[in-house]
């Protein structure tokens, strides 16, 4: 029987690793602000996401980990970033100001994709669907 050892240093690489990769948020609130619109049915239609306004230019950021698949303009978004993340979940994020992710990016939760605006068809500024 053949058994494969790890050297200490590359225990201590893999602990490191796992240590950070512990630490990391699974979720995170997309940004701060004041809730504006929930989810759900409206006076006129179905609202499929939640509005949170705050002063344009306030840090959006990524609720999950995942991969960027959709960055920039975006009829009715203005500018809108779409994330699948790791568990399957696409969630897209509209209005911004200023988008900072990019296409093909792979984000963790908590990381600024980008800020705060008023884009689009929008009332007041962010939209999370």
């Amino acid at each position: 029987m053949v058994t494969s050892l790890m050297a200490g240093s590359e225990i201590d690489t893999h602990r490191q690793i796992a240590e950070e990769t512990a630490r990391r948020p699974r979720a995170a609130m997309p940004t701060i602000g004041s809730l504006t619109t929930e989810f759900g049915e409206r006076w006129d239609s179905f609202h499929a996401g939640i509005d949170i306004a705050n002063a344009i230019g306030t840090p959006i950021l990524a609720a999950s980990a995942g991969m960027v698949i959709d960055a920039g303009p975006a009829q009715g978004f203005g500018n809108w970033v779409r994330i699948m993340s790791d568990e399957g979940t696409m969630t897209v994020y509209g209005h911004m100001e200023e988008v900072l992710a990019s296409t093909g990016q792979r984000v963790q939760a908590g990381d600024t994709i980008a800020l705060m605006g008023n884009r689009g068809f929008s009332v007041k500024p962010l939209e999370v669907v």
